[in-house]
């Protein structure tokens, strides 16, 4: 099964009681990605960045897209032209350790009104950029906001998770066992969001059906 691993307790519920807390234990990060239209990306260049990094702030970051060129379409190479940026916020609970992190994070994801992102995406433009002549109410031409309340993979490498002595006592680790004709894959097994954990996976669980 290579499918979001929390969803398979749900899908076999005789899995042993064990296994199924492992799997539960992969909740994912709750992020919004923000895309901002505006119809130069000037102040950018007359700042000589193309990111800004955010210390404390309710987005993160706010960066140029990225310069793509597919066929006719090609990306705005002119600092003239129009732009598209980028901004991310991931919620954070300083008291909340552990996937409740995130599941948390969901929830005020889903309370946010857009109102509060359009706020914090005039403001902190106005920030980094109005020294460089940019006016969000005026260059600001469209928001989106994408709401991705089930986003990357849960990672072994947060701040707030344990030392696991013993990897095959990890949640993850009880998570991925084989259970009769069923083999659990995807990226989550690895708790890494990237292509190498879901091939790494894939390739195991293929090799302990051959092997059942």
């Amino acid at each position: 099964m290579a499918c979001y691993n929390s969803v398979v307790p749900y899908i076999c519920p005789e899995l042993p009681e064990e296994q199924k807390s492992g799997l539960a234990y992969n909740v994912k990060v709750p992020l919004v990605y923000t895309k901002v239209l505006v119809p130069n990306w000037r102040p950018f260049a007359e700042l000589g960045t193309d990111f800004v990094y955010y210390t404390n702030d309710f987005f993160k970051q706010v960066e140029l897209d990225y310069p793509v060129s597919i066929g006719k379409y090609q990306f705005g190479s002119s600092p003239d032209q129009p732009m598209v940026l980028h901004m991310c916020h991931v919620k954070h609970f300083p008291d909340i350790k552990g996937p409740d992190q995130w599941r948390a994070g969901r929830r005020h994801l889903l309370t946010t009104p857009f109102s509060v992102f359009e706020h914090h995406v005039k403001d902190q433009l106005d920030q980094a950029l109005s020294g460089a002549g940019f006016d969000a109410g005026r260059d600001v031409r469209a928001i989106t906001v994408n709401r991705w309340a089930h986003g990357y993979s849960y990672s072994n490498d947060l701040i707030w998770e344990p030392e696991w002595p013993d990897p095959d006592a990890t949640p993850w680790a009880r998570a991925r066992q084989p259970y009769g004709s069923i083999a659990i894959a995807n990226s989550d097994a690895g708790v890494a969001a990237n292509t190498n954990s879901a091939i790494t996976h894939a390739h195991r669980a293929v090799e302990e059906l051959l092997n059942t």
